[in-house]
């Protein structure tokens, strides 16, 4: 199991076809949500989890080609892109929007409205040069510039691009392999972790010279509000 989000005083750790809640401040297990199958609150695959500010839960249901998301006292909800995804990967929203990473070899990025589930647009053309993605995994949004963050497997580097779709930049990792994991602080300022685990990099939005910290930060990769703790703890690492 890995973390894969949290909110408030709570986290989440998640695996194929669960995931399991746990209270900061104590440690103890709160709930555990889901089973293997193909109906509401069931998952095959879980991917990411992204918990909005004001606490509903969206999953990328990686087998089961959708998004799920769930209220805030993890009553199901709505499924989001059914029939239109082809093996999500990552998820993340705002106010208006889902966004959701798949593994489409024409566009990795999919919109949908947050209120009722209609598909908007798709961006992130799929490729290897200037504004193109190879293999999209996790996302996260950009609250100050609001934009679109994901991490690209297969080029070892994260791209952004405007909630529009417009691309803005690249952040190139090519001396780490295999990023996967993203978060954002309320600032703009990214967290980006390693497929395995191995490591942890702080990237300041202006910057592309990540800051390489020790493994015990990575169980906080994921969260959502309250992501300043993490940037506290990593500029200790400078």
């Amino acid at each position: 199991s890995i973390l894969l989000a949290g909110s408030g005083s709570e986290r989440f750790f998640g695996g194929e076809d669960c995931f399991r809640v746990y209270r900061v401040a104590d440690g103890v297990l709160l709930r555990t949500i889901g089973r293997r199958g193909t109906g509401a609150l069931e998952f095959d695959g879980l991917a990411q989890i992204h918990v909005t500010v004001d606490g509903f839960v969206f999953c990328a249901d990686r087998r089961n080609n959708r998004v799920q998301a769930l209220t805030p006292t993890y009553a199901f909800q709505a499924f989001y892109g059914c029939g239109m995804l082809t093996r999500p990967e990552g998820v993340c929203s705002d106010c208006d929007y889902v966004y959701v990473s798949d593994k489409d070899r024409a566009h990795s990025i999919k919109v949908f409205c947050r209120s009722d589930g209609t598909f908007v647009r798709s961006f992130a053309p799929y490729g290897d040069g200037e504004g193109h993605v190879l293999y999209a995994r996790e996302l996260c949004y950009m609250p100050q510039s609001r934009c679109i963050a994901t991490t690209d497997v297969d080029m070892w580097r994260v791209t952004v691009y405007t909630v529009n779709g417009a691309f803005v930049r690249h952040l190139d990792f090519d001396w780490y392999n295999q990023i996967k994991h993203i978060a954002c602080t309320a600032f703009d300022e990214l967290i980006v972790g390693q497929y395995s685990g191995q490591w942890l990099a702080f990237v300041a939005s202006s910057e592309a010279i990540p800051i390489r910290c020790s493994l015990i930060e990575v169980h906080w990769l994921g969260c959502a509000p309250g992501c300043g703790k993490v940037v506290n703890m990593m500029r200790k690492h400078r």
